[in-house]
């Protein structure tokens, strides 16, 4: 069963949240920094010293698998609308510049969320999962997916000519798209 979680949490709280949550091997991190992008398995060898610190000084990022995904984005103090009580002075003076990560996590709850983030799963109440399949840019050529059109070199943690992201809509009444997640990478099989 899916659940929702979310909180606005502190550079340090949401380090904590990374450190303590099981994520799936099987992961797969979008990270956006000031001036790069990283897109590739969480667990990969070259990349577990730095991937903390480059998912705390990112502006944005999402960590994936078909079971989950933590999603966060960095957002002004101020604009979290958080009120004037002990717990935000402290969280304000441990953030110099003054920001937080907006974070959100849809899925199967990994272990250790709940401890860090807060319960929002009755949200989900009226909505309805749609998955879907989209391709991504580029042909593979050795190590990178080459897409001319752009022109622009890909490096993605996946197998394949072709590649395709599988997505995870959920849908209100209206038609209305509440929450969109990634779920994996795929080779793209063109008989499908």
């Amino acid at each position: 069963m899916a659940r929702l979680f979310n909180k606005d949490l502190t550079p340090e709280a949401f380090r904590r949240l990374l450190e303590e949550t099981k994520i799936p091997d099987t992961a797969i991190a979008w990270i956006d920094g000031p001036t790069s992008w990283r897109f590739l398995a969480w667990d990969d060898p070259g990349w577990r010293d730095t991937r903390l610190d480059e998912a705390t000084a990112s502006e944005s990022g999402r960590i994936f698998d078909v079971s989950g995904e933590l999603r966060w984005r960095r957002i002004d103090f101020m604009a979290a609308g958080i009120s004037d009580g002990e717990d935000e002075r402290q969280a304000s003076s441990a953030c110099d510049p003054p920001f937080l990560f907006r974070t959100l996590f849809l899925g199967e709850a990994w272990e250790a969320l709940s401890g860090h983030l807060e319960d929002a799963s009755e949200v989900l109440e009226d909505l309805v999962p749609h998955a879907s399949r989209h391709p991504f840019w580029g042909e593979r050529e050795g190590k990178v997916w080459i897409e001319r059109k752009i022109p622009h070199h890909f490096r993605y943690p996946a197998e394949g000519r072709r590649i395709v992201i599988e997505v995870e809509r959920w849908v209100a009444p209206d038609g209305m798209t509440a929450f969109l997640r990634f779920r994996s990478l795929q080779p793209f099989d063109e008989e499908k």
